[in-house]
C-alpha cells in the first residue's frame, strides 16, 4: 500500500449545479479498517501462519461448492452479485478476502507470497466445503486458483479464470 497524507483534502471537482467545490477528506483504508456501512464479514477463517482470513458464504450448505477469490485490487465484496446469482441456482458459494485485502488481516510476517495465498485458499476450502469445490478467480485470485490445482494442493471440481494473462509483464 502507498503511503499517503491522509489529512490532506481531495478535490472532486463541482458538484450538479457547478457553483461550488466539493472536497472530501482523504481517508485511505487498509486492513482492519472498515469504510462506514460496509458490512461486517458472515466469516472468519484462519489462514496460513495464523493470518486471519475474511469472507461471505452465499446458497445451500449442501449445494455444489463453489469459492470466489478476487484480484489484487478488490476485495469479496466485487463478487456480491455473482456469490448471490450461484447461490439461485443451488451452489455453495464462498466469497474470500484475500489476506492484506478487505477484512482479512495483513500477514504478521508481511508473507504474501504465491504459495502462501494458495496455502490460504486449501485452509478455508478444507474448513468450509465437503468436497471439492470449483475455484473461480480473477486476475490475482485467478493465478492462486490455478498453481494451486497445477501444482496439486487443491483437488478441484473446476476452474473458472477471469482476466487472467499466461505471462506477467
Amino acid at each position: 500500500m502507498s503511503h499517503v497524507d491522509r489529512g490532506r483534502p481531495l478535490e472532486l471537482g463541482a458538484d450538479r449545479a457547478g457553483d461550488r467545490t466539493q472536497r472530501v477528506a482523504w481517508c485511505a483504508v487498509s486492513a482492519g479498517s472498515r469504510l462506514p456501512g460496509a458490512p461486517e464479514p458472515q466469516h472468519r477463517w484462519e489462514g496460513h501462519g495464523g493470518t486471519w482470513l475474511a469472507g461471505d458464504s452465499f446458497g445451500p450448505a449442501n449445494g455444489q461448492p463453489v469459492l470466489l477469490l478476487h484480484g489484487a485490487g478488490q476485495t469479496r465484496h466485487a463478487w456480491k452479485t455473482t456469490g448471490t446469482d450461484l447461490a439461485g441456482y443451488g451452489y455453495h458459494v464462498v466469497a474470500l478476502d484475500a489476506r492484506g485485502h478487505g477484512d482479512s488481516d495483513w500477514a504478521a510476517d508481511k508473507d504474501y507470497s504465491s504459495l502462501t495465498m494458495i496455502h490460504d485458499v486449501v485452509r478455508v476450502a478444507d474448513a468450509v466445503f465437503d468436497r471439492p469445490p470449483v475455484l473461480v478467480g480473477a486476475s490475482m485470485g485467478g493465478l492462486s486458483s490455478l498453481m494451486a490445482i497445477g501444482q496439486g494442493h487443491i483437488e478441484a471440481a473446476g476452474l473458472v479464470l477471469v482476466d487472467i494473462a499466461h505471462r506477467m509483464s
